[in-house]
């Protein structure tokens, strides 16, 4: 398709700016890591399962590169995969071919000799994975022990060198700190520096970004692919986000199982040309409200439905005959290669602009203002700690919010938006009543009573709350269904029969099928186990959402989805929604009004379409150029090799860290 037909930030003009040295087309000698065939098998109760099927890419040295789709589609896989780090029962086939031997294959004499020295790893969840009951400094200190044998100021030397690489200067006050302590950027950052300290051949970051603000995803990324080029080496990103990707140099796309596109994306995406590259293209969040996100119909086939045709067929809109019932083989050219039998060149977007034009997808529609449902009126928090001993009070940290004054109406969407630390938790926290303001009040109007005052405490259930992480928010345990009828159980609604009717209906509403109810989460993807968690806050009929980062954690297909659903809920049902989010694009769709904090005050509140076309002061400014940084295509912050010009970010300042 022309180039002219995608907004701006996707365009291939705005791609070409990108001032990074790229490799040349890969010489045998120019392949750091050559993969042929590879694929992973697990071993269950049930028989096996194929997570991954005949993987061949070649890996260059000094090139960067993105494993990219939904989760479930073997990405993950791939890379524990090929680094010998999966912990279930499995077998590997094919050849994996690392500087002269074959990973897949390698004892474990030579994987502990390479592991940390020539293959550097980033996780998903830094803090997560860092020891709680030690400090940073002694996450190094082992760390540089193993890999380099260093010892005393060698070793300080050392660290505090890897440090400082990673943009953190208050190396002391870092050293001493636990993994609790840390910020998620700064826990990231010491990730980043663990991973870089044996100085490895092959970086593999896996989703370094997923739950972190715009501001830390933008400076980890272009801190991840920085330190790469600097220390001369590969780097493979696992991501979900293509926005992500577009720090990379190559793009592979993973469909159940398989790599259906390698494609160089020095140029942007315009020239991506299967038809799952373009639907996870569309999928993705854009802040032009001429360019709505859409959803990909259908889902993933399970791993005992992969056969040896396309599998992207059932939810491919230009799908033929051919495609149903013919085998299909990977064609390689010069821009990479494509897993399928009529890959696109050119694509009409018409239907996508029926779409607009018949008001599907634009932004939320101003409400009639009604009654407000919640008010805060000059509410500040300061959070304190007792000294040692118990006795008297210190403070510690200051203020959490300092006089914020908001109001949420009736069938209305207030998104409350803000990078890490800047008090959007704190607000959901004294909302819901799990704390107390130091000053102001919080009214919260159910039915005309305030719930939070005295015997009005009844009142509380039409008060829900939707977390971030889907799969943290339900008992393993404990079958769906059950858990999604527990709240009419502890409030004494019903019997077991009228409850799980209720549980019934409101799978039908969230469109979950009832044969969920009798599963557990882990049989259950993210999106749809999303979907159960805001059945279950509706089940008690709420008048007021509280909804903490609710999509951040998904694929941008399901995000898209959770998105949309949360418009039709807001519009069928009249719920005040009060959204909090750090991604201004994502909430676009539905959000009547933003308020953006920052340092726990509100700067700046006005409706969406004003907020995101004439945003008045600076930190929203920044807010909306980082959004605009992490739309497909934007890689100038990347060819500086760091953030563009920002607004102080509260949180990682006052830690410490220097863009």
């Amino acid at each position: 398709m022309a180039a002219a037909e995608y907004p701006e930030s996707l365009s291939l003009a705005t791609a070409t700016r990108r001032r990074v040295e790229h490799p040349p087309a890969a010489r045998s000698d120019d392949v750091l890591l050559r993969v042929r065939g590879f694929g992973v098998t697990f071993q269950t109760a049930r028989g096996e399962v194929r997570a991954v099927e005949n993987v061949s890419i070649d890996i260059e040295r000094g090139a960067t590169y993105a494993f990219v789709g939904e989760s479930g589609s073997g990405k993950t896989a791939t890379c524990l995969g090929l680094a010998r780090l999966l912990q279930s029962r499995h077998r590997l086939t094919g050849s994996a071919a690392f500087d002269g031997f074959d990973l897949a294959t390698a004892d474990e004499r030579t994987l502990a000799a390479i592991h940390g020295r020539r293959i550097g790893f980033v996780f998903q969840d830094a803090a997560g994975r860092l020891d709680p009951l030690r400090n940073v400094k002694s996450h190094f200190l082992t760390t540089t022990r193993r890999l380099l044998g260093l010892r005393g100021p060698a070793a300080l030397a050392r660290i505090l060198e890897s440090l400082r690489n990673v943009g953190l200067f208050d190396v002391e006050a870092v050293l001493a700190k636990f993994p609790h302590e840390l910020s998620g950027g700064m826990a990231q950052r010491v990730m980043i520096a663990l991973a870089l300290v044996g100085n490895p051949d092959l970086i593999i970051a896996d989703e370094p970004t997923t739950a972190l603000d715009a501001g830390n995803r933008l400076t980890i990324l272009s801190l991840l692919t920085r330190l790469a080029r600097q220390h001369s080496a590969s780097l493979i990103l696992v991501t979900h986000d293509l926005k992500a990707a577009s720090f990379c140099d190559v793009l592979a796309v993973f469909y159940a199982g398989q790599v259906v596109e390698i494609a160089r994306i020095d140029h942007g995406y315009d020239m991506l040309r299967h038809p799952y590259s373009r639907a996870l293209l569309r999928a993705a969040p854009h802040l032009a409200e001429e360019w709505p996100a859409r959803p990909i119909p259908g889902t993933m086939p399970a791993h005992g439905e992969r056969g040896s045709v396309c599998r992207f067929a059932p939810r491919c809109s230009a799908r033929r005959i051919a495609c149903m019932n013919e085998p299909l083989t990977f064609k390689e050219d010069r821009q990479g290669g494509v897993l399928c039998q009529f890959p696109m060149v050119e694509e009409s977007f018409d239907e996508a602009t029926e779409l607009i034009s018949a008001g599907e997808t634009r932004g939320a529609a101003r409400p009639v203002l009604s009654e407000p449902v919640l008010e805060l009126d000059r509410v500040s928090k300061a959070f304190h700690a007792r000294s040692l001993f118990g006795f008297g009070r210190k403070r510690l940290g200051g203020h959490a919010l300092l006089d914020v004054s908001l109001v949420v109406h009736k069938g209305e969407c207030l998104a409350l938006v803000g990078e890490s630390g800047s008090g959007k938790s704190t607000i959901c926290n004294l909302v819901l009543g799990m704390c107390q303001p130091s000053a102001g009040r919080v009214n919260l109007r159910i039915d005309g009573e305030e719930p939070f005052a005295g015997a009005a405490r009844k009142s509380v259930p039409r008060v829900q709350m939707i977390f971030q992480d889907p799969q943290s928010a339900f008992d393993p345990r404990i079958p769906i269904g059950e858990q999604v009828a527990e709240p009419l159980r502890v409030n004494g609604i019903g019997t077991a029969a009228s409850r799980l009717r209720e549980a019934r209906a409101m799978f039908d509403t969230v469109r979950l099928e009832h044969d969920f109810l009798s599963a557990r989460p882990r049989q259950l993807s993210g999106g749809q186990l999303q979907r159960a968690a805001i059945a279950r806050a509706l089940i008690l009929r709420p008048q007021l959402l509280v909804c903490d980062e609710p999509t951040s954690a998904l694929d941008v297909s399901v995000q898209c989805e959770i998105v949309n659903l949360f418009g039709e809920l807001k519009r069928s049902m009249g719920l005040a929604m009060l959204f909090v989010t750090h991604d201004l694009a994502a909430i676009r769709p539905i959000a009547d009004r933003i308020a953006v904090m920052r340092a726990g005050e509100i700067v700046e509140e006005g409706s969406t379409a004003q907020i995101i076309a004439e945003p008045r002061h600076p930190y929203t400014q920044n807010l909306i150029d980082l959004s605009g940084g992490l739309s497909l295509g934007r890689a100038d912050a990347q060819d500086r090799g760091r953030q563009p010009d920002l607004w102080p970010l509260g949180h990682d300042v006052r830690e410490g860290v220097v863009a």
